[in-house]
């Protein structure tokens, strides 16, 4: 899932995972009162500033912002946070174990390390990387079984925390 880098009046950088958020509907990101809305979608995440905040998107003024891996976005005056508000979108993903969910209209899907199809529900881990289905569990643990994606070399280490972070910049 997404993460949304938040910098309150210059202090250190904390992450907001967007899984928290159904993504149905502009939805208020907590903490930042009814300034600061997000909405998915399909696979893209959509920004709604409040009539009485100033923001700026990588320099330039916005309301409304289809995001963007590493979008900076610069907010003023911002609900509880701050008077000063720098918010930067990662679209980074971690692997997590889920049931899985094929597309609609999507034929048998095959995991790439044990070939075997796997079922709608059955434990899966879907690369972060390459988006490439594996299964995930006790029985057939393909993500974790070597230290990297068969198919794009993501580590399938489970400790594996986000590659970026905004001090990174």
């Amino acid at each position: 899932m997404p993460y949304l880098w938040i910098s309150k009046d210059g202090g250190p950088w904390s992450e907001f995972s967007l899984d928290v958020l159904t993504g149905n509907r502009f939805e208020p990101v907590p903490g930042s009162g009814k300034d600061l809305r997000l909405q998915r979608s399909r696979d893209d995440w959509v920004t709604l500033f409040g009539p009485d905040v100033t923001a700026a998107a990588n320099g330039l003024p916005c309301t409304l912002r289809i995001l963007a891996d590493r979008d900076e976005i610069a907010c003023w005056p911002f609900g509880e946070w701050g008077s000063h508000v720098r918010l930067i979108y990662s679209a980074e993903r971690l692997a997590t174990i889920r049931p899985f969910q094929k597309a609609q209209g999507a034929g048998e899907v095959i995991c790439p390390r044990c070939r075997r199809p796997i079922a709608e529900g059955e434990s899966a881990v879907v690369c972060p990387r390459c988006g490439v289905p594996h299964h995930s569990s006790n029985d057939w643990p393909c993500w974790t079984y070597g230290p990297q994606c068969n198919c794009c070399g993501q580590s399938t280490d489970p400790a594996t925390e986000l590659s970026w972070t905004p001090e990174n910049l």
